[in-house]
């Protein structure tokens, strides 16, 4: 036992004892007036003078009393600690360390008999599940994305190691060869990069809190990222437009400007030979909306539901020739928590 534990302990212990013994002086001095009063009412209604043994008697019988009762309060006082305190106690350091040694699925169950009738264990009963549920579902979410950076790692540095190996064997052995093989080096490179660089800009989204809370017109962001995609869309001879007023909003510049990238950018990738990009700003209730309209290929309604989700792809070999990495919508998802609003998904497939 350290020494701090030991004064603790001490510590406690004579907290303990002060209270008994207040409480026996207590006890005793109530008891004693109540006998003093006794008698001098008996003295002065009936006249009786009380000897100098009886009142010895009284005394000694107050005082044994006294004892009695002081004893009994402790036994009870002691019977409560152990019964309705340390039980329920225990119930809750028992499974805390569960949870410490990677058990989430540890609860307290309310219906124990050591909580039964303890409305204030109860409550942090209810407290502590919620706790070990939100624990849960965090490390669910941990495992779930080391698995899936795992895998998108894999891929493009499977692609890479194989035909860095096959130049090393001598298998290109033509120029047009090496060109061949060092253009898919350099587009699985590129792959990894994007995907580094959106997992990156995902955590820091996710870790940190507003980096400024500065006033932020939409319509500026709109355009911005309008004309920096508008050489992508060219080629996919898509035509984008914005309409709308001004848009104000508070919040951070830089996400801001990644959120409408990020939704411009896929609307655009996914489309149509053709098609049409519209995006409407418009102020309602004080709140500012931002719509990204499309005529791209659409999204299944039993994949709408997860469209948001790291990493999550509707059709795994057109986002590979996109050059997806799977986070874009997962980035704008948390941008938009990260400034107290919503997000919602209307599509249909076709």
């Amino acid at each position: 036992m350290t020494e701090q534990k030991k004064r603790q302990r001490t510590k406690k212990i004579l907290l303990l004892l002060r209270r008994y013994i207040v409480f026996f002086l207590s006890m005793c001095f109530l008891i004693t007036c109540c006998m003093m009063l006794f008698l001098h009412t008996v003295t002065s209604t009936t006249g009786l003078e009380f000897g100098k043994e009886i009142v010895e008697r009284a005394a000694k019988l107050t005082f044994f009393n006294v004892v009695l009762i002081s004893v009994l309060f402790t036994a009870i006082d002691a019977l409560r600690r152990a019964v309705f305190i340390k039980r329920p106690i225990k119930k809750i350091a028992d499974c805390a360390e569960r949870i410490m040694q990677g058990d989430f699925s540890a609860r307290i169950e309310k219906s124990d008999s050591a909580l039964l009738g303890m409305g204030d264990f109860s409550e942090i009963a209810d407290y502590f599940n919620r706790m070990a549920q939100e624990l849960g579902s965090i490390e669910t979410l941990r495992t779930d994305f080391i698995s899936n950076v795992s895998h998108e790692l894999k891929t493009p540095l499977t692609s890479i190691s194989g035909f860095a190996e096959m130049m090393e064997n001598g298998m290109a052995d033509n120029p047009q060869d090496v060109r061949r093989f060092a253009g898919r080096i350099y587009t699985q490179a590129q792959r990894l990069i994007a995907l580094t660089d959106d997992i990156i800009r995902l955590s820091r989204i996710e870790r940190a809190d507003l980096a400024e809370n500065v006033p932020v017109e939409l319509r500026a962001l709109c355009d911005r990222a309008v004309e920096t995609l508008r050489f992508t869309a060219e080629q996919k001879q898509v035509e984008i437009a914005v309409t709308g007023g001004p848009a104000p909003v508070r919040g951070d510049r830089q996400m801001l400007d990644e959120l409408i990238t990020n939704l411009v950018d896929n609307a655009v990738k996914y489309n149509r030979q053709g098609g049409r990009v519209d995006v409407s700003l418009s102020v309602q209730d004080g709140l500012a909306c931002l719509r990204v309209a499309d005529t791209g290929i659409g999204i299944p309604r039993e994949h709408q539901e997860r469209i948001f989700e790291r990493f999550y792809r509707v059709d795994q070999s057109r986002s590979k020739q996109t050059g997806g990495t799977g986070l874009g919508l997962s980035i704008v998802k948390h941008v938009v928590e990260r400034h107290g609003g919503s997000i919602t998904l209307e599509s249909v497939p076709g």
